[in-house]
């Protein structure tokens, strides 16, 4: 049974890459109502519902001891397949689970935004317009609750998804195998996991320190590298011997942050040379 006494959450995506770190953050000091796609045992602490347009939030929304929810839950449906699919995870699933947030006396909402809604990605096109349409409907916030809208940067850590680029980079280098950059001159800010889950982590212990109702923040680790730059600290790091080919001719592109309105209590942990070094190992 969850300890009535402990502050209690709602969380979604709790079984990605982002969302394992966080439950395993916060499940030390708060009791946990996970949804999702996958079927799970209740656990000390945990319990688990259905991530489902069937699900009705309404009901579970009426808990006396829930606060807040952290939605983390996205489909990425890379090179734009399963259109319906990307739409109903990270838009119609999640507008059910805000419609049913802004008629209970929950007190914060938090959604986890991508720095690809400022990167054109035609091969992400219906994730990048489906996380925009549900930003829209988040920022009307017609009920004046406290919103937090995470914009994150490029995420990076061990145990990431295989199909990513950056482990598909770190097996290949591992391997010895030649790697090709579409993309070299890209600039990007990479920022580690541990540093992500820190600030949700910050985020709620410093709830009553936001005056705004809407919030948009960028975490990021507010530097920028580039693509063949990083590739090229992996390798060395790695000691590999890959070949790395990419064009000269291509244009340089910049993604940035435009600024941290949390920097007062969380800044980054994790500088460049950290990350390449915990990646390498």
């Amino acid at each position: 049974m969850a300890n009535l006494s402990r502050k209690k959450i709602a969380i979604t995506g709790a079984t990605g890459f982002l969302g394992k770190k966080i439950v395993k953050s916060l499940e030390k000091d708060y009791d946990l109502i996970i949804f999702s796609t996958q079927k799970f045992k209740n656990k000390k602490n945990v319990i688990y519902r259905k991530y489902s347009l069937d699900e009705n939030f309404n009901h579970v929304f009426r808990s006396k001891e829930l606060e807040g929810i952290i939605h983390l839950a996205t489909n990425y449906g890379r090179n734009n397949k399963n259109k319906a699919k990307v739409y109903l995870a990270n838009y119609k699933i999640p507008s059910k689970i805000f419609d049913a947030f802004e008629k209970s006396n929950l007190k914060y909402f938090v959604n986890t935004d991508t720095f690809y809604t400022i990167k054109n990605n035609p091969k992400l096109n219906n994730y990048i317009s489906s996380k925009k349409k549900f930003f829209l409907k988040i920022n009307k916030n017609k009920n004046k609750k406290k919103i937090f809208n995470l914009r994150l940067f490029h995420l990076v850590g061990r145990d990431d998804n295989e199909n990513k680029f950056i482990p598909t980079v770190i097996r290949k280098l591992k391997k010895n195998q030649l790697i090709e950059l579409n993309n070299p001159y890209n600039y990007i800010d990479f920022i580690h996991v541990h540093d992500v889950v820190r600030a949700y982590k910050k985020i709620l212990k410093n709830i009553n320190l936001f005056q705004k109702k809407i919030n948009n923040i960028d975490i990021s680790s507010g530097k920028i590298y580039s693509i063949l730059w990083f590739v090229q600290n992996l390798k060395k790091f790695m000691n590999s011997n890959s070949r790395i080919i990419y064009s000269k001719k291509l244009p340089k592109k910049k993604f940035s942050s435009k600024g941290n309105i949390i920097k007062k209590f969380w800044k980054p942990n994790y500088s460049f040379k950290k990350i390449i070094k915990d990646l390498s190992n």
